[in-house]
């Protein structure tokens, strides 16, 4: 298996312990891109996870983070940290490491919180150790808008990429919708 094949497997694993723990949740970012075969100037390392900021779900973060044994990543170094729902509802943004791969919680990203990314996420289904997986994914413009708004120089290829490809699908389900004699205003 090459390089990014296992990173990838590693990340879908990261996915599939917090839905194991039912953590109430949304994947955004380029790998949510990759789940819903955008592809990108380069493949992700990592995964990006925003959970709902509810007393109750944190619990369950905290479940999935010690099953994953995660552990705080901070320039090249991965150090222990203790967390329970109290402590995570007091985060902003956690960058993780666990054997699978590195991953963040981001309770605010840029472009909106939970309730929004929700309002417009994909459900996609996930294949993970011969498991089927259901998790959502922001929607493709809440990734642009996120990607934008963060400002990253080394999100800029990947912001013009993911753009093209979206308005090439809306053209193209612009088309079939044509096509097929329905109004694409219904």
């Amino acid at each position: 298996m090459n390089g990014s094949k296992e990173i990838e497997s590693g990340l879908k694993r990261i996915i599939a312990a917090f839905a194991r723990h039912e953590v109430d949740l949304v994947v955004v970012g380029a790998f949510a891109a990759q789940l819903q075969d955008y592809d990108l100037p380069a493949a992700t390392t990592d995964v990006d996870l925003t959970p709902l900021r509810e007393t109750a779900n944190l619990a369950r973060v905290s479940d999935a983070l010690d099953e994953l044994g995660a552990q705080i990543w901070a320039e090249g170094e991965s150090f222990p940290f203790s967390h329970d729902a109290a402590s995570l509802e007091r985060s902003e943004t956690l960058n993780l490491v666990c054997p699978h791969g590195r991953f963040d919680i981001a309770f605010a990203p840029s472009g909106g919180g939970f309730e929004h990314l929700a309002a417009n996420a994909e459900t996609v289904t996930l294949v993970v150790d011969g498991k089927l997986v259901r998790t959502r994914c922001a929607d493709i413009d809440d990734i642009i808008a996120s990607k934008s708004l963060a400002g990253r120089p080394k999100d800029g290829p990947a912001v013009l990429m993911l753009a093209e490809q979206a308005q090439r699908r809306r053209n193209s389900q612009a088309r079939n919708d044509t096509g097929s004699g329905r109004d694409p205003s219904l």
